[in-house]
This record gives C-alpha cells, sequence and structure tokens, in this order.
C-alpha cells in the first residue's frame, strides 16, 4: 500500500478551512443568534477532518492545539486579573467618585468634546469601554440630547470616548489579547499604537469642540438633573477624598516601573481592597465577595434607599467571574487557531495570495485592511487576530518587519473598527447602551477612521514601525520554502 504523503492543504482546502468559520458565523450568529464559541468548535473539527485528509494524525493536531492554548495561557489569568481589579476598585470608591467628580464638571457649551474627553479619560484609566459607556456616557449623551444635540452625533462623541481605553489603556482586554498574540507585552502594544491614536485624538477633539460651537441648544433648568442625582447617590453611599485615587497611582507606578501585568494588576486590586475596608468600612467578607463575583449595591449600608439606574450600573460589575464568557471563548479560538496552523492552512492561504507583498508599507495596508473585513465578516473583534497572526507572520518577516506591529492593525481595525459595521457584537452593544442606531452615529467616529488610514501611512512612512531586525522581544519564526511542501 502506497504510504500518504504528509503536506499541506491545496488553496481550494486552506481557503474553505477560513471560511468554514466565516460561514459559521455568518450563518449561526447572525441569522440564528447562536453563540460564536460553539462556532469555534464546529470549524475546528472541519479544520482537523482537512488536517487528516492531508495526512495529519489526531495526536499532531490534538498537541497543536494544546500547544497552542498552553502559550496563551497568560491571557487567562490577566483577564481574571482585571476581572479582579474592576471589582475592587469600586469597592474603594476610585471608579464612582471618579466619575462623580467628572460630571460635576459639565459644562453644557462644550458638552460634545467634554463627553469625548471625560469619557476617555475614564476609558484610558479603568479599560473598559462597557463601564465608561454605562455610566458617565450615558449621563453626557443625556445632557447633550436634552440640549438640542443631534442624537448620533452626541453618541459618537461618548462612544470615541469609551474606546480610547481599548487601545491606550494597558489593563483593556483587547490590548491585552491582541498583544499575547503578536508577542507584545500591554506596555510595548500601547506604545506602538500610541503616534496614530494622538493623531485620532487630536482630530475627534478639534471635530467636536467645532461641531459643539456650531450647534444652538437651549438651557433649562432641569439639564443637569440626572448629573446631580448621580452625584448624590455616590457622596452618599461612598467617601470622597483623594484617598481614593491611591489605587490608580499605585497602578501607574506599576507601569512605569515596568512590573508584569499579572502583579499590576493584582497589587493595584489589592490596594483598592484595603481602601474599601478601612476607609470605606466594608467587611473583609465584602472584599473577598467584590474580588471574585463583583460588586452589589447589597453592600452598601443604606436602607430604604432607591437609587437610579445609572448609579446601579456604575457599581455593579466587576469580579473574576464577570470574565467567564471570555475565560472560555479564549480556549476554543486558540484550539481553533492551533488546528488551522498544525493543518498547514493559514499559511497556504497567506502564501497564495500574500506571496507578492514586497514593501514593508504594502504588508501593513495589506494586513490592515485585510483584518477590517475579517472583523466585517466574522463579526468578531478576536478571530481577525487569530486568523491574521496566522497569515500575515511570514510576510512581514519576508519584508523585515517584527510581527509585533500587526498587534496595532488588529486594535484599530478590531478593537475599534468593528463599531463601521452595525451587525458586529460590539456596534450592537454600542447602539443598546445609548439607545441610538448605528447609522446615525457611524459618520461621526472620527477615532476610528482617522487611526486605520493615519497607521496605513505611518506603515508607508516607517513611523513607529518596529524592523525586524531591531526586535529584542521576540524571536523571528525560521522561514521555510513553503512551495517544497507537498499537497495533498
Amino acid at each position: 500500500m502506497k504510504e500518504k504523503v504528509k503536506g499541506n492543504p491545496s488553496f481550494i482546502e486552506a481557503l474553505s478551512c477560513l471560511l468554514s468559520l466565516i460561514l459559521l458565523i455568518l450563518i449561526g450568529n447572525l441569522i440564528f443568534g447562536l453563540s460564536t464559541n460553539l462556532m469555534f468548535v464546529i470549524a475546528t473539527f472541519y479544520v482537523c477532518f482537512i488536517g487528516i485528509k492531508c495526512g495529519k494524525s489526531y495526536k499532531e493536531l490534538k498537541d497543536g492545539m494544546i500547544d497552542t492554548v498552553a502559550s496563551n495561557a497568560e491571557i487567562l489569568c490577566i483577564m481574571l486579573g482585571i476581572g479582579f481589579l474592576i471589582g475592587s476598585w469600586v469597592f474603594a470608591g476610585t471608579v464612582p467618585v471618579m466619575i462623580a467628580w467628572l460630571a460635576s464638571l459639565i459644562s453644557v457649551k462644550y458638552v460634545l468634546v467634554l463627553s469625548f474627553i471625560f469619557c476617555g479619560v475614564i476609558a484610558a484609566i479603568i479599560g473598559t469601554s462597557s463601564a465608561t459607556m454605562g455610566t458617565i456616557g450615558v449621563i453626557m449623551l443625556s445632557v447633550a440630547m436634552i440640549e438640542g444635540v443631534s442624537p448620533g452625533i452626541a453618541a459618537a462623541a461618548v462612544i470615541c470616548g469609551s474606546f480610547i481605553g481599548q487601545v491606550s489603556s494597558v489593563v483593556a482586554d483587547m490590548v491585552n489579547w491582541n498583544a499575547s498574540l503578536t508577542g507584545n507585552t500591554p506596555q510595548s502594544l500601547v506604545k506602538l499604537a500610541l503616534p496614530a491614536e494622538i493623531v485620532g485624538i487630536a482630530a475627534s477633539i478639534i471635530f467636536f469642540f467645532v461641531a459643539g460651537m456650531n450647534i444652538k441648544a437651549t438651557t433649562t433648568p432641569e439639564t443637569l438633573t440626572q448629573v446631580h442625582e448621580l452625584v448624590a447617590n455616590v457622596l452618599m453611599c461612598f467617601k470622597s477624598s483623594p484617598i481614593v485615587l491611591l489605587p490608580v497611582l499605585v497602578l501607574f507606578f506599576c507601569i512605569w516601573k515596568k512590573m508584569d501585568t499579572l502583579p499590576t494588576l493584582f497589587t493595584a486590586g489589592f490596594v483598592a481592597l484595603a481602601i474599601g475596608i478601612f476607609y470605606q468600612g466594608f467587611s473583609v467578607q465584602d472584599a473577598f465577595e467584590v474580588a471574585y463575583s463583583g460588586f452589589t449595591t447589597e453592600m452598601l449600608n443604606v436602607s430604604g434607599q432607591t437609587f437610579m439606574p445609572q448609579f446601579e450600573s456604575l457599581v455593579t460589575r466587576g469580579g473574576m467571574t464577570a470574565m467567564t464568557d471570555f475565560l472560555i471563548s479564549i480556549p476554543l479560538m486558540m484550539a481553533y487557531c492551533g488546528a488551522l496552523d498544525k493543518t498547514g492552512a493559514a499559511k497556504v492561504f497567506a502564501n497564495s495570495l500574500f506571496h507578492n507583498v514586497r514593501k514593508p508599507g504594502n504588508a501593513i495596508a495589506v494586513n490592515t485592511l485585510t483584518s477590517l473585513f475579517l472583523c466585517a465578516a466574522t463579526g468578531s473583534v478576536m478571530a481577525p487576530g487569530i486568523l491574521g497572526t496566522q497569515m500575515f507572520t511570514h510576510t512581514y518577516e519576508k519584508n523585515g518587519l517584527s510581527r509585533r506591529n500587526m498587534a496595532v492593525s488588529y486594535q484599530f481595525t478590531c478593537a475599534m473598527g468593528a463599531l463601521l459595521f452595525p451587525w458586529t457584537a460590539v456596534c450592537l452593544y454600542a447602539q443598546s447602551i445609548v439607545g441610538v442606531a448605528a447609522k446615525l452615529f457611524i459618520p461621526y467616529l472620527v477615532l476610528v477612521y482617522v487611526p486605520i488610514i493615519v497607521y496605513i501611512i505611518f506603515g508607508y512612512l516607517g513611523i513607529g514601525i518596529v524592523k525586524l531586525k531591531d526586535d529584542k522581544m521576540t524571536k523571528p519564526i525560521t522561514l521555510q520554502d513553503d512551495e517544497s511542501e507537498a499537497e495533498c
């Protein structure tokens, strides 16, 4: 019997491995509303089928999946640390008091630019767009709309500001996710993305300032009622003083000392728990519950008080269990990634379509635009990073670029660019929070459009780009002659 030759799949088979996931997500998630996690499981089975057909053994495929999951295990711990940190910062009063202080400074005349700046400050500190949008974002949006500001542009100001943390905060989930895929640390990724992000932030400030100055708003005595009520709720439940800023200072100190992400998160979290116990007056039992399950209004020692919905949304969050969905998604996605890598599908697909990409600027432009397409096609902010890393690593290194640069493309096209497509989970979430149709705010998302364009331009100019020869953080992957491997 002729022995079966091991080799890479054909281009059609490789393409089917990629399209299987996209079609499953489009059909399963968008049409039937099913979880994308199950779609990854089914797609992994199909990729393994192709791998076995091409001569790979079950053990090889299984080991490939396990190795890929294991190599990214740190991100699971980081996600737990982020949940721990958010819950502990609410427990200390850090998050609610800071938001109350900022809300008290609202100026109707500059409501758009202040909405962007205030949301941006909070998002950059706590690293979560959802918490920012659901709290200070809702307040700022309400004030703007009461004053007669167009819902679309008001929502865009809040959304843009709320998503600053997804690129500029080392505790943001997408920063940590994309960093782990490409050999970056969260700090190094933020540094790489900062030049294009700063241009986007500056453009957004100018845009929302000019737009706000041209809005004819009518002031009423009831304009700031919601703001005052939120501030009153916060000050009634939490002590307010500079002490609550200590966890933020500890976090910045750890970052400045270049401590690893995990000890940084948990150190700042434990300091916050101590403040919650000794300054805010919560019990030790509450501290343990917050760290694991998150903060709830039942912990507040205020009997017979009815809280406004925005306040409850502000404080009812955090805890390690809050990251459960993400912790389930990561191993399933990485298993698919491992099977795709071991089968050789992503490499064949990339070599067939992108082997003629010869210039560093072209590599970055193609990677960025392809990632944006994958984000639109899959409706996922994480899948494009998995697929793109498999597809473009060799293209980058053949052009003398470190694969660490890929993470910046993912940040702008996935973490932010997903807002441009109304069917993605991120955009659907934003719509549900602000209560404004996506078609109304998408045209004004300056912070999304500008960094994508600027980063492509920077790629051609070589600004903020890590060359392979200068990369001291990751080892280059040994390039093989892919054409010498037989197709099955």
